[in-house]
């Protein structure tokens, strides 16, 4: 070693100094121009390359230091300056969230590479390490050996750092560093496992300790996406196949429409045939539009999606589950008893007419999960008329339960069945994308939550739930249990923190005495070709005759479509 070199200890040391000087290649952070180890500095300067951000360009000054000095102490307190200079940029309003990402990883590198002995004479911690062998020659433990050398060699690294004026004026503009530290330090920190996301987080976090009416510099957000949302109407093959038992087809062919299935409705007009002999008032019963036929089918491209019998019924106890007061008002237009007192529908029709909207969201749960457009498919509504309107009117008034037998020739005649599908238009940008996404050919995959209904403690695969019986008594008014069940749907279906249950415990009881059994915690390890379903309930009063039971069953469902086969 030379005198001058002796004499300056403060010189050339650090392995990530040297390995830095001594690295062949130019690598650096795709877009960036000097954000990356072994930039090739002499020839982008001589180029001109000024750094394509405030980010971009610190990383310039940084490496223009690290050119000018071999020194350790330069070279630390350059270190230094770039962890901060960074640091301000993750935090600046106007950093992108690409630069943000890259400012986070330069951060974290170089408080790392300081720490693990960027700065630090690795000659003397190598010296430390080979005397700890030499007096540990007999060692044949060889991972204990080596742990030694570790806490040796990082004993070195805390006291052997030698202090210096600091030299480097802090440079006037935003920046970053040449990145075999970014590396190290992000694989040390784990900073690469979290990836983008946990920058995310943490800048919104940060910007969360901004009040947003202090934010005078805030640009305007235009959320101009999507340009058009306009509902158009969709009919049947045949006007006047309305009848008892009549197939009511709905297609949907514009294939180069973008629709949003979530939000579209059947729309129903009709009116009610009262024969003079009939006595009493005609009302729709709870929900009564959806009475009004036996089955419905959703498809898309020819598949069926969802299908359901008795969509009165499954409708009802669905609803019952999920709504919450606030949808009472808008539950009045597909003739729901708003008023939960069992006068059904009193100002549902005026004159025997009446005219109607049936969300689809409200009979398919396709519907209420899938909150995505579809692209290029053919989409069948198949609606079958019921048999009888019995279940979907009530008489009431004096004399109604005298002339049963007179009443029920009461029909109701639809008029215009149609189904009222939102179109989407978009900006031309959104319109690229989605038309690669068809160029791609890939498979959508589609998730949602389907349900069907049986007329049948509930048994899966010979485990009992729940655990214990519900033990409910409606004469002594004990039914605590079975409302606490109800009202703990809400929580589990839509992972809420609350619930809104739409009955009170006093119209649970007296209407709506539902049994709500939760099955989402089971092991889905043991796989079977069949699940075997089987409910028990028992009563201490016998069960009147012509009594139906009906069990509403949900669970989840994957489809799957092509949008450029169609498939």
């Amino acid at each position: 070693m030379s005198p001058a070199r002796r004499s300056n200890k403060n010189k050339g040391g650090g392995l990530i100094n040297t390995l830095i000087n001594k690295l062949p290649i130019e690598l650096h952070v795709p877009g960036y121009q000097y954000c990356g180890p072994g930039t090739n500095l002499k020839k982008r300067l001589t180029r001109g390359d000024k750094g394509i951000n405030l980010l971009d360009s610190a990383c310039r000054d940084h490496d223009i230091a690290y050119e000018r000095s071999n020194s350790i102490t330069d070279r630390n307190e350059a270190d230094r300056i770039l962890e901060q200079r960074a640091w301000d940029r993750f935090k600046a309003k106007d950093s992108s969230l690409k630069e943000k990402a890259v400012a986070w990883g330069v951060t974290t590198a170089m408080k790392t590479k300081r720490k693990i002995g960027g700065g630090c004479g690795y000659k003397a911690a190598i010296k430390a390490a080979k005397n700890v062998i030499k007096k540990n020659i007999g060692e044949k433990n060889l991972l204990k050996l080596s742990k030694k050398c570790v806490a040796v060699a990082r004993k070195t690294f805390k006291t052997k750092k030698t202090k210096a004026p600091r030299i480097i004026t802090v440079p006037k503009k935003g920046g970053v560093l040449p990145l075999i530290p970014i590396f190290a330090g992000l694989s040390a920190l784990g900073a690469l496992t979290g990836g983008v996301a946990n920058v995310v987080k943490m800048a919104n976090e940060f910007n969360r300790k901004t009040p947003s009416h202090l934010d005078v510099t805030a640009d305007y957000v235009d959320d101009c996406k999507i340009t058009q949302m306009q509902y158009h109407s969709f009919t049947p093959y045949s006007n006047t196949s309305f009848s008892y038992n009549d197939e009511i087809r709905i297609n949907i062919q514009n294939m180069d429409s973008y629709t949003l299935p979530c939000e579209s409705f059947l729309y129903i007009e009709g009116n009610v045939q009262k024969p003079s002999d009939a006595v009493g008032d005609v009302r729709f019963s709870n929900n009564g539009l959806a009475f009004l036929f036996s089955e419905i089918r959703y498809e898309i491209n020819g598949i069926e999606i969802q299908k359901l019998k008795s969509p009165g019924v499954s409708s009802c106890l669905k609803a019952y589950c999920s709504y919450t007061p606030n949808d009472l008002n808008t539950l009045d237009n597909c003739a729901w008893d708003t008023e939960m007192d069992g006068e059904d529908n009193k100002n549902f029709m005026t004159d025997n007419v009446f005219a109607g909207c049936i969300p689809l969201k409200h009979l398919f749960g396709f519907c209420e999960d899938y909150k995505k457009i579809l692209l290029n498919c053919n989409q069948q509504l198949i609606l079958n008329r019921s048999s009888t309107d019995l279940d979907a009117i009530r008489v009431v008034g004096a004399g109604a339960t005298e002339h049963v037998e007179k009443n029920k020739k009461i029909t109701i005649e639809l008029t215009k069945v149609a189904w009222k599908m939102p179109i989407i238009k978009v900006t031309d940008k959104e319109k690229l994308k989605l038309l690669k996404v068809l160029d791609s050919r890939k498979t959508l995959s589609c998730a949602f939550r389907t349900w069907d209904l049986c007329e049948y403690p509930v048994h899966l695969n010979s485990e009992v739930f729940p655990y214990e019986d519900f033990r409910a008594d409606f004469k002594k008014n004990t039914t605590s249990l079975l409302y606490k069940a109800y009202t703990d749907f809400q929580k589990s279906y839509y992972e809420r923190d609350y619930c809104e249950p739409l009955l009170s415990k006093n119209v649970f009881q007296t209407y709506v005495p539902i049994v709500v059994v939760d099955l989402s915690h089971q092991n889905d390890n043991v796989k079977s070709s069949t699940i075997d379903l089987r409910i028990e309930f028992e009563t201490d009063t016998v069960i009147p005759e012509k009594t139906a039971a009906y069990c509403l069953i949900l669970h989840d469902q994957i489809i799957t479509y092509n949008p450029f086969s169609g498939d």
